[in-house]
């Protein structure tokens, strides 16, 4: 069966545009859409605005600290190293784990909303109306996705979040069979939409 793929770039079109020719009942099309979180629902200002909100906040950011075990001043020396850090890199995975923590003292506690961009909402509705599942696959914890998604408006359609953390990295083919065997399809059946071609390339490394 064909692998199927969908990188794009947000400047140049919408999710639900590129989509449109893709939703169809589920008995005649894919059976899954897994998604990528920023770049493809959320653009990265909704990362950057749980780092600026914990960092304006003292007591929240202690709180941050003793989430993950160490100093307010380590804290600030992971973010440092990793905000320039390849992806999948350690410096990257540790900055990682601190928005983790963050999304889970913040949105999780309802101190901010999950914005999504504007066509995200409803074409995550069709798809679930159209009867497929729906998965976010990301870099970050299953638990920081989870919070996240809860501040925003497309948490009860969302069938599975997957980390890289539980399933293998997103430049590893092996991460997208584990996804379609968890979420019951073969990996024919499921898209994957990501702004990161060298993410969607994987895919279709994978053998049937």
């Amino acid at each position: 069966m064909e692998h199927k793929l969908l990188p794009f770039e947000r400047e140049y079109k919408t999710i639900d545009a590129m989509l449109d020719s893709q939703v169809a009942p589920a008995e005649l099309g894919p059976r899954a859409f897994v998604a990528n979180m920023v770049g493809t629902v959320a653009d990265s200002n909704q990362i950057k605005k749980v780092y600026s909100f914990v960092d304006e906040n003292p007591l929240i950011k202690k709180d941050v600290a003793k989430r993950m075990g160490v100093s307010v001043s380590e804290l600030d020396s992971i973010l440092m190293k990793g905000k320039d850090a390849e992806k999948g890199s350690d410096d990257f995975n540790a900055m990682v784990k601190v928005w983790n923590a963050e999304a889970q003292e913040t949105y999780g506690k309802g101190m901010l909303k999950f914005d999504l961009y504007q066509d995200v909402h409803g074409v995550v509705q069709r798809i679930r109306q159209s009867g497929h599942k729906i998965a976010l696959f990301s870099s970050a914890s299953v638990d920081g996705l989870k919070s996240a998604f809860k501040a925003s408006t497309i948490h009860g359609f969302i069938n599975r979040f997957f980390s890289s953390e539980d399933v293998g990295g997103k430049y590893e083919p092996g991460s997208y069979q584990k996804i379609a065997h968890d979420l019951g399809v073969s990996i024919g059946d499921m898209i994957y939409v990501s702004e990161d071609e060298r993410e969607s390339a994987q895919q279709l490394q994978v053998e049937e």
